[in-house]
């Protein structure tokens, strides 16, 4: 930048610091809410809700049983916690009370 017309290092600093700061500004115009806009959660039980979230974690559940060979391969979940114990054993780090705190 050309420091003859006063826009050199410093202004270009603080033009980037200007416009960090009008950030929160342009942020909390977004968030808004628009009057138009329906809530979907709005009259919902909390019955409704739990059965709503339970719904969603079957779902995740369902998608990472249908997907566990191909993250942890053919033997599946329980032999790579068998093969990661094994593995804590050989190192010694298996016995959890070695790592407790003692008051």
């Amino acid at each position: 930048m050309d420091s003859k017309n006063g826009f050199g290092r410093r202004g270009m600093l603080a033009a980037g610091a200007a416009s960090l700061a009008g950030l929160p500004i342009l942020a909390s115009a977004a968030v808004q809410k628009n009057p138009d806009m329906i809530d979907p959660d709005a009259g919902v039980t909390a019955p409704e809700d739990l059965m709503k979230e339970h719904g969603v974690l079957d779902r995740c559940l369902l998608i990472y049983e249908e997907n566990e060979h191909k993250v942890l391969g053919d033997e599946g979940f329980e032999k790579t916690v068998d093969k990661v114990a094994s593995i804590e054993k050989l190192l010694g780090i298996y016995e959890l009370a070695q790592f407790t705190p003692r008051a």
